[in-house]
């Protein structure tokens, strides 16, 4: 399979046929599969010490993804959130690839079966008067969309809180 280039027939027609011709995807998305694609090839390129020209798609299999989502945490210092997304990339990738190409299938259900990892919530658990104040004055009232935006705003906001053991919390303001 490597005596003919499949690597870069899989590029090819991934980025010109699959994402632009067919799903017509946005500049920002194709690009950012082109980041996760060309970061996954340096290194690669640099853990098999061979020029990135030179590698094939046997090269990117389970192991060289796994071990790229590791380097993408641990030396360029990514979020988690970036390795998620960096992976969604290269998911995308790898179906396109089991789709059209039958002796690749095994290899990239293996990569398609890597999760996502989870990373810390950071969930806000209150907001402070005057954000709350803004969030009050930014729909237009005087439009019925303004209205509608107000209203669940305003009834969540001025609702009494009650505890878990169904007394009403005391409201400081």
């Amino acid at each position: 399979m490597s005596t003919d280039n499949t690597l870069s027939n899989h590029l090819r027609t991934f980025f010109h046929d699959h994402l632009t011709a067919q799903r017509n995807v946005s500049p920002h998305t194709l690009l950012a599969y082109r980041d996760a694609i060309k970061l996954l090839f340096q290194f690669t390129a640099e853990r098999l010490r061979k020029p990135v020209a030179g590698l094939v798609f046997e090269d990117l299999g389970v192991e060289t993804v796994l071990g790229f989502l590791t380097y993408l945490e641990t030396n360029r210092t990514n979020s988690v959130a970036t390795r998620n997304a960096r992976l969604a990339a290269l998911h995308v990738f790898y179906r396109h690839v089991a789709a059209r190409d039958p002796i690749s299938f095994a290899s990239c259900q293996r990569v398609l079966a890597i999760p996502a990892k989870r990373g810390p919530s950071h969930e806000v658990d209150y907001l402070e008067r005057d954000e709350m104040e803004a969030i009050l004055r930014a729909p237009d009232r005087a439009t019925p969309a303004g209205r509608r935006d107000y209203a669940p705003v305003t009834s969540r906001w001025t609702r009494p809180r009650t505890s878990a053991s169904g007394e009403r919390a005391a409201r400081s303001g």
